[in-house]
């Protein structure tokens, strides 16, 4: 397939026998994956949200564009691509922490909604974009990105101290309903 491939809201429970070579995105959204066996090379965008994905297995190390895995029982985002060139969204998990996922994202970095997200540790360290952790149980910022380009959500978590939190944010910081006692630790 030379250009895009969607397959989206259907009964699709892997994707064995897919097309080896996908020349634009690819759109799997709202099926019932479980098995990433077989998957194609994508030139671009990869779709994965509202799956039944439990682990990430058989990705590309680069994505160019977006890269989406949410709405899926993730345990861990182990075997996510490396370097996602577009935005990197993994809302609406189960994972417990950011390890295994993207080294660099070049746009924006979303994790939030995630219920036993405890910890950022293991974010990529440099965000081109925004970076939104909010509405999470996140316990503290340590470990997370240390550069983010625009955003800083981190509101409605279980922060106590800003301590962690990127040193350069090129926008604006939400830290608004958590349990700061205090702001030691902003940029």
């Amino acid at each position: 397939v030379t250009g895009n491939l969607d397959c989206s809201q259907n009964s699709l429970r892997s994707v064995e026998g897919i097309t080896p070579l996908i020349g634009g995105s690819l759109n799997c959204s709202y099926n019932t994956i479980r098995d990433l066996t077989d998957f194609p090379k994508v030139a671009k965008s990869i779709d994965l949200s509202n799956n039944r994905i439990r682990t990430l297995s058989n990705l590309p190390t680069v994505v160019e564009g977006d890269f989406d895995c949410s709405h899926n029982p993730l345990i861990s985002l182990s075997g996510c691509p490396k370097i996602v060139n577009g935005q990197f969204t993994c809302v609406h998990t189960t994972i417990k922490t950011l390890e295994g996922g993207p080294e660099e994202v070049k746009e924006s970095y979303l994790c939030s909604k995630n219920p036993q997200l405890k910890t950022i540790m293991g974010a990529a360290r440099k965000i081109m974009g925004s970076f939104v952790c909010k509405e999470s149980p996140i316990e503290s910022l340590e470990g997370g990105p240390e550069w983010v380009g625009e955003n800083y959500y981190c509101q409605s978590t279980k922060i106590q101290t800003m301590q962690g939190c990127a040193a350069h944010i090129g926008k604006s910081l939400n830290c608004s309903s958590c349990e700061l006692y205090t702001l030691e630790g902003c940029p």
